[in-house]
């Protein structure tokens, strides 16, 4: 995707999709980022751009002061929860674990058809502790099936180790700060 696309009054239009295996989004925010993440989406899919993988949605709670994060696995559409009700007092990672493992498999299953784009909200925890998405982005690439992946600044040096990559431009990766 580039400024040719028809982006240009959009935040995407400096983004260019094509050439490097691997665009990695790096964001502080996380909710913008989820909004330019789900305008990206929508306007590959208006392009007819079939997408497999992830992005959250956040989804508030009356009474609750975290909201609760649904994930919608791209490819099919469906909607799962990955966080766990532990009360309104509970403190600390509200992941569960189970059913982020499930979505994995899923999107992993899911790269045995064609896809234009694997998309992956985000590098986060359970990537930097060797499990989560690495392995889809690892088909992904294999395949030849562009990754668009979100990494929050923190974790900028662990995507980095994982990717294999010293820099912001490599023949792998482009890097854009969102």
């Amino acid at each position: 995707m580039n400024v040719d696309d028809g982006l240009l009054d959009s935040p995407l239009a400096c983004l260019d999709l094509s050439g490097a295996p691997i665009t990695a989004l790096v964001y502080e925010d996380g909710a913008a980022f989820e909004r330019l993440l789900w305008s990206m989406i929508a306007h590959l899919r208006a392009q007819g751009r079939r997408l497999a993988g992830v992005a959250q949605i956040n989804q508030l709670r009356a009474g609750q002061c975290r909201c609760d994060m649904i994930i919608e696995e791209l490819s099919s559409g469906s909607r799962n929860p990955i966080s766990q009700d532990r009360g309104s007092l509970a403190a600390g990672c509200r992941l569960d674990h189970n059913a982020l493992a499930a979505l994995t498999i899923a999107v992993e299953q899911s790269l045995q058809h064609h896809f234009d784009f694997l998309i992956v909200n985000k590098f986060g925890n359970e990537e930097i502790e060797g499990r989560g998405f690495r392995a889809a982005i690892a088909m992904a690439v294999e395949k030849g099936i562009p990754v668009v992946i979100g990494v929050r600044a923190r974790n900028l040096e662990d995507w980095r180790q994982f990717i294999g990559v010293d820099g912001a431009q490599d023949a792998l990766v482009k890097e854009y700060f969102v």
